[in-house]
């Protein structure tokens, strides 16, 4: 099994995705971050039925950093209960393995 970790998260706009994305490379807590947009999303929130536009975040991280990446990204996100998910992935290339630890070593 890999130890790669795959995280998603959603921002309400580009501008708190980059920061969030910049933040966690700055501390070495990801490899990368894809930001992809979204048409829309819909959820309830406090009774309310929502419908955003959003980014979603795909960070690929290890297991070894993944509670400083939460805090970090529960401590600067615009959202009340940021979403904050975690997928191993199963598998991955040798050479890509290497270059996300290497690169979440700090």
């Amino acid at each position: 099994m890999s130890k790669i970790r795959l995280v998603l998260s959603s921002c309400p706009d580009l501008d708190s995705a980059e920061r969030l994305a910049k933040l966690a490379l700055e501390e070495h807590l990801v490899a990368c971050v894809n930001m992809i947009p979204i048409a829309s999303s819909m959820y309830l929130w406090k009774g309310e039925f929502m419908k955003e536009r959003e980014y979603l975040l795909l960070a690929k991280s290890t297991e070894e950093r993944l509670a400083d990446l939460e805090s970090l990204w529960k401590a600067n996100h615009p959202y009340e209960v940021p979403e904050f998910l975690v997928m191993d992935a199963a598998t991955s290339s040798k050479e890509y393995g290497e270059w996300v630890e290497k690169c979440c070593l700090g």
